[in-house]
Formats: structure tokens, sequence, C-alpha cells
């Protein structure tokens, strides 16, 4: 099921401060300071599908952007958030050369788009042939992203995430927008102590996923009413 990002700006930001970068396995060392005349980078959502439109209109954008047909599409209701979650499969979304999931997420009271997440995963059987490609395409990403200005102290990259994940980008607007780069399924090093410490090997698939927010601080889920218990 689809998901808001796993670790708040906050939390990543916490994270990239107490924690060395991993190593090339996953993702180099931290690219240098933006240039301070970089065109800040504003979170609207994903190509023609922009946060506030319907169900129909991101449908109808979904098949503009990638010629897909609008019933091949399947719908989802997260029982626990509340929300519709939309998902086509896209036969190629460079830079990745694999297939890939589109989920448009509607909110649980505003019943329009709020959340886009775009996941590729290696196939079955070609989990050690793709995963290079995989994390070769977090870096492409991770490089796109850090192209743009972002407010001071709401940017991260390269942050560990479990034993086999690396959050390679993570950025929120002026407007509490955010996007997160997410890869899972690889394995990295990193200096601790001056000593060099590996991850465990992947034994699953490499999963790379692109999530946009419209404001990640406050999603539109279904909550419990305070003082009803």
């Amino acid at each position: 099921m689809s998901r808001y990002p796993y670790l708040s700006l906050a939390a990543a930001l916490a994270l990239a401060a107490a924690t060395p970068a991993p190593a090339q396995t996953a993702a180099p060392a931290a690219a240098p300071p933006l240039a301070p005349t970089a065109a800040p980078y504003v979170v609207k959502g994903f190509r023609s599908a922009q946060f506030g439109m319907t169900e129909a209109q991101v449908v109808s954008a979904a098949a503009k952007d990638f010629g897909v047909d609008p019933k091949s599409a399947t719908r989802q209701v997260n029982a626990a958030q509340g929300t519709t979650v939309v998902t086509f499969t896209v036969a190629r979304i460079e830079p990745v050369p694999v297939p890939a999931q589109v989920s448009y997420i509607f909110g649980a009271s505003g019943h329009t788009l709020v959340h886009v997440n775009v996941v590729w995963a290696t196939a079955a059987g070609q989990e050690d042939a793709q995963r290079p490609a995989l994390i070769a395409s977090a870096l492409k990403l991770r490089a796109y992203f850090r192209g743009y200005g972002w407010p001071p102290k709401h940017m991260a990259s390269d942050v560990p995430a479990g034993p086999n994940g690396v959050i390679t980008f993570l950025g929120q607007d002026a407007s509490g927008g955010a996007v997160e780069v997410m890869l899972q399924g690889v394995s990295y090093s990193r200096e601790v102590g001056g000593k060099t410490v590996a991850s465990p090997a992947p034994t699953g698939p490499a999963v790379l996923r692109v999530a946009y927010s419209q404001n990640a601080a406050k999603p539109d889920v279904a909550k419990v009413a305070p003082g009803t218990f």
C-alpha cells in the first residue's frame, strides 16, 4: 500500500547530522553546497497531476503524461488513513530502466490529490542484474533535486534508513510541500568512530521511490477526534 514518507524532514536532518553518510555502494559523499542563485523547487505534484485535482482530473493527467489507458488503473481505499489510492503501471519513466508504479493518493477529507508515489522495483530473478541501475538512478535523481534551491535547513541527503535503506534526498519547500527519494534493498558502508561499518548484503529486491507530499507535516488522513476516548 502506498504510504507517506518514512521519515519527517526534522528526523532526517537529525540523522544526517548525527550519522556519517553512506559510502559509494549506495550514495557517494555529499555533493557540494548549492549555488545561492539556484531556482527554488516548488512541490506541486508530479508532472500534469497537480495537488488539489480531483480523481477524474488526475486520471486524465496520467493518461496524457504516460499514454496509459484510464481503465487500467487500480483503485484502493486505505481504511486506516481514509485515503483513496489510484495506481497505474508505466512501462518506463526516465531515468530508471524498469517499469514504474505511479500511485496518486487523494485526501480523506478533501478528496483531492495530496500525495504521489513513483516506485520502481527489480523484477523477480533479476535483483542482482537490475540493482546497480536503481542505485545509479537514485544518484541521478539526488543530483537533479539538489540542483534546485531549498530553504535553509530544509534539505537532507545520504541519510541511512535501516540496514539496507538510504534516503538519497529529502527536501521541503517554503510552503511545506516535500519530496523524498528513498532507495531500499542496497548495501552500503560508512565510517563510525574511525572504522568502516558495512551494512548486511540485501536479500530481497531493490526498490526506488520518489514521493511528493502536498503537506508532509499535516497530511489529509483520517484521525480519531480529540476526546473520543
